[in-house]
């Protein structure tokens, strides 16, 4: 998390990401576990506080550069042998 701004009394923190990476999990080649995310938010919670709003923001050379993250309960689904599983 890179940026910080303020957005009705909140601050709005981006979440850089690198969409369009692969055409399967396989070959994006990242690096980060469940692990080092959750120490990334940590960081960002004590830095920005727990009720930050976050963005994300990719370097795409086409479209809107910002977006948003899935709502929770909905961030992750499985993926196996190529499809998406519905979380249950």
């Amino acid at each position: 998390m890179n940026e910080v701004s303020s957005q009705a009394g909140r601050e709005t923190v981006l979440l850089q990401v690198f969409p369009n990476a692969g055409y399967r999990p396989t070959q994006v080649g990242t690096s980060v576990t469940l692990a080092d995310l959750l120490a990334e938010v940590q960081e960002a919670i004590e830095t920005y506080g727990e009720d930050a709003l976050v963005v994300t923001r990719n370097d795409q050379s086409r479209g809107a550069l910002y977006g948003k993250v899935a709502s929770v309960g909905h961030m992750f689904r499985e993926y196996r042998d190529g499809e998406y599983g519905d979380g249950e």
